[in-house]
């Protein structure tokens, strides 16, 4: 039901991107409801069924802008950053909503976009615009930061403080 909620957020701007340009197309992996205007589009999206954590990176890789739309409360405020660390480390640029944990790991415009809930189309559009020239670039720092600030083997020293370290 929340991801129903969430996806609500950009489904206007969503529809609106599909009526402007039709070589743009749309997969959503797991279970939403469409509505109104984005029933319009239903030939150009693409339903994957949930996937393990291999195939959801495969699919993930395939795609140029991943999309986090997150409502703003105290339940997305807890959410990891896990959509933008799985889409960076495959090389591919994340559109979210700027909650909390969103907020402190992508660098608007830098290594991916921050989308307030009016801002959607204006965010998709740019992230789209920067096919081909700056793409890569903006993906090289999602990947960079994914793997830096995110991979198990970089956090060891945290974990084993909280783990051991008993407030010495």
């Amino acid at each position: 039901p929340s991801h129903n909620k969430d996806f609500r957020l950009i489904s206007d701007a969503l529809a609106e991107l599909l009526g402007k340009n039709s070589q743009i197309d749309l997969r959503v992996v797991g279970f939403m409801e469409l509505r109104q205007p984005m029933d319009l589009f239903r030939s150009r999206i693409q339903f994957i069924k949930l996937q393990d954590f291999i195939n959801l990176q495969r699919l993930i890789g395939e795609v140029e802008v991943n999309l986090v739309p997150l409502q703003n409360n105290i339940f997305t405020n807890c959410k990891s950053e896990l959509k933008f660390f799985e889409a960076g480390v495959v090389g591919t640029i994340t559109v979210a909503s700027p909650v909390y944990t969103y907020a402190k790991a992508i660098r608007d415009g830098q290594n991916g976009f921050l989308a307030q809930d009016h801002e959607w189309l204006e965010k998709i559009e740019l992230a789209i615009s920067q096919l081909p020239d700056n793409y890569s670039i903006i993906a090289e720092r999602a990947h960079q930061d994914s793997i830096e600030r995110f991979a198990w083997y970089n956090q060891v020293q945290t974990i084993y403080k909280i783990l051991f370290d008993n407030g010495s």
